[in-house]
């Protein structure tokens, strides 16, 4: 975290909670997993500046240690539209890049980072404690995990795990004053979910060539 920035905004951080400077009356003095107190108005302060500023890494202005999303979340005082806005922000950050940070849990919306070690079971510990169960989902489909391994090399369990993947991240077709601009390269049949993609000639209309459904429109929001 920019300890410039957090410095500018009058932001501080102590390991004593009867620090003057932790004790503002902006906001509440909470305690972070490193053990500094921070003033919680502040600190949304601060995580607003740095994603405005194109910044996504948290961590502690003191120690530096890395702050997950889960834990700024917690800890700042954000109202619901804040909360949104501020990962309405991580989602575009991150939308260009291929390799995103953040994923959104499919059960409670929040944004969670992608664990370590290559896992691609995310756990989301609102929706474990929700539903008094180890709640997870899928990185790449976005659906609740429903294997029993959350290994890279594991299947989630979902049958439409990577056709939901590929719609997800395919990109957009750049096609301007054509009714496919903007659409996304990649179409799921609605009859058999085979992929098509379009030659961007001619209509929209385009006919799945597995089960020969010719009726998919490749304009419409719903296929």
């Amino acid at each position: 975290m920019n300890r410039l920035l957090a410095h500018i905004l009058g932001f501080s951080v102590s390991t004593n909670e009867s620090d003057p400077r932790t004790r503002r009356p902006s906001g509440l003095s909470v305690r972070a997993s490193c053990g500094h107190s921070i003033d919680s108005l502040l600190l949304k302060r601060l995580v607003i500046a740095l994603l405005g500023s194109g910044v996504q890494d948290f961590s502690c202005p003191q120690c530096s240690q890395t702050w997950s999303w889960q834990e700024v979340n917690r800890l700042a005082a954000f109202t619901e539209q804040e909360r949104k806005s501020c990962e309405e922000m991580i989602s575009r950050l991150n939308s260009p890049d291929p390799l995103q940070t953040h994923r959104k849990c499919p059960g409670c919306s929040l944004l969670l980072p992608r664990p370590g070690s290559g896992s691609r079971g995310v756990p989301c510990k609102a929706c474990s404690i929700a539903k008094r169960k180890v709640f997870r989902f899928c990185w790449d489909c976005q659906q609740e995990w429903r294997s029993p391994s959350s290994r890279e090399d594991d299947d989630c369990g979902n049958k439409n795990c990577a056709t939901r993947a590929c719609l997800l991240s395919c990109p957009a077709i750049k096609l301007s004053g054509s009714k496919l601009d903007g659409c996304p390269c990649f179409r799921a049949c609605p009859r058999c979910h085979t992929l098509i993609s379009h030659t961007l000639r001619g209509c929209s209309q385009v006919q799945c060539p597995q089960c020969a459904h010719g009726s998919v429109c490749y304009s419409d929001d719903g296929v």
